[in-house]
């Protein structure tokens, strides 16, 4: 151990002139003294007296002497603790815990850097990244940079106001950004879209969702704002699907067993079922539909659902003008007799099977009027005109003979 045992009274030595103004003998005399005063061997280690607590020892240059002070510069040592201040100017270093500034305990020193190199600062500026107790924030409106960690609202970038931001998550999780792109989807003011062409789905605040095509116009699978769905191609996979739940109003209804109508006050109106039975009509008109390789029965059956239309009934097929019975200008005007009824018959079975039952303005039957013969196959009995005459097939055959009717010239 170190022990000071004497002050030295030695005088340096300033300059080359000042060695040799002295004298030699007693130069070294007096460092040999010095020597023999100031160290003295023991257990092979140098002993200068004992120092209290805290003191370290400092030589000074000035005087050329060592000696034992209680700190050096400011700084106290104290075991393996070097420290200076106290209170809010503290810093302290001590192996194992770290260095920190500000108090002085180190866990609750604003700023600190442990052993492991983990750092705590309550503020201050990194890297232009500026620091307090609850906020990491850098850049400003001005220059559109501004970016900030806030525990108190969440991260945010583009305004240094939250709700202004372009960009922002809040600590909740909810985020907000104007435009990007995340996962191949794009982020846009009013719509979120993946995908070109076949492969695009948008959601679009104004025309909705639409998928398999850029436009919703001419996409094939599309839902507006007011929900109407439009689909070329759809499955729909349900228990039941129905227009309306309340069993009290107009609604459709289709279900494993078929589909049917409803009306708030006639019941069902129409059942068309799954098992391969008849469908059900409690009334109505069917227009403007294609039906193929189907038997329609019907008591009334109309073409159209104003006059004048064609009528199919156990009757035969009749072309008809009104409703009425009676013959052209026979009923009086303005009553309920008034009318021509039906014009004609086709398969009527008590009358020929084409049959013209009134007069009317235009002819019985119109036939085109043809400048050479028929080519194709013919039957006795069949007609034709040619300029202007009437002939018919009195030989069978392709071609069939056909002999102008009467004195016709």
């Amino acid at each position: 151990m170190y022990q000071a045992t004497k002050t030295s009274n030695f005088t340096r030595i300033e300059s080359a002139e000042d060695l040799f103004s002295r004298d030699i003998n007693a130069y070294f005399s007096a460092v040999d003294r010095d020597l023999q005063n100031l160290f003295t061997f023991s257990n092979i280690a140098y002993t200068f007296g004992s120092g209290s607590d805290n003191e370290v020892l400092q030589y000074n240059a000035d005087t050329g002497s060592i000696t034992y002070v209680p700190s050096l510069g400011g700084w106290n040592i104290g075991g393996d603790l070097l420290w200076s201040g106290a209170s809010a100017t503290y810093i302290g270093l001590k192996p194992g815990d770290g260095i920190w500034l500000g108090d002085e305990a180190f866990l609750t020193a604003p700023f600190s850097v442990d052993a492991a190199g983990v750092l705590t600062a309550h503020s201050g500026t990194v890297g232009d990244w500026n620091l307090t107790a609850t906020k990491l924030w850098k850049g400003t409106d001005l220059d559109s940079d501004y970016i900030s960690l806030d525990p108190d609202v969440g991260i945010h970038m583009g305004a240094e106001a939250f709700a202004d931001a372009f960009f922002s998550v809040t600590k909740e999780g909810a985020l907000k950004s104007t435009s990007g792109l995340i996962g191949g989807w794009t982020i846009g003011t009013t719509k979120l879209n993946a995908g070109t062409g076949s492969t695009n789905i948008t959601f679009d605040t104004t025309e909705g969702i639409y998928m398999g095509s850029d436009t919703a116009g001419a996409a094939p699978f599309s839902v507006d704002r007011n929900g109407h769905m439009r689909a070329t191609v759809t499955t729909l996979t349900a228990p039941i699907i129905q227009t309306n739940d309340n069993p009290g109003t107009d609604r459709v209804v289709i279900d494993s067993s078929g589909i049917r109508g409803y009306d708030d006050v006639l019941g069902t109106t129409f059942v068309l079922p799954t098992d391969g039975t008849a469908p059900i009509f409690a009334n109505g008109t069917i227009q403007s539909a294609t039906i193929i390789e189907t038997t329609i029965i019907s008591n009334d059956f109309k073409t159209s659902s104003e006059l004048p239309w064609v009528e199919i009934t156990d009757s035969g097929l009749a072309y008809r003008e009104n409703t009425q019975g009676a013959v052209y200008g026979t009923g009086l005007y303005g009553t309920a007799t008034y009318g021509s009824g039906v014009a004609g018959y086709v398969g009527k079975s008590d009358l020929p099977f084409v049959s013209i039952d009134q007069e009317r303005a235009l002819s019985d039957i119109r036939l085109y009027n043809r400048t050479s013969d028929p080519s194709g196959a013919a039957l006795i009995g069949d007609l034709m005109v040619k300029s202007g005459i009437l002939y018919i097939c009195t030989t069978a055959g392709t071609p069939g003979t056909y002999t102008k009717v009467g004195l016709q010239t």
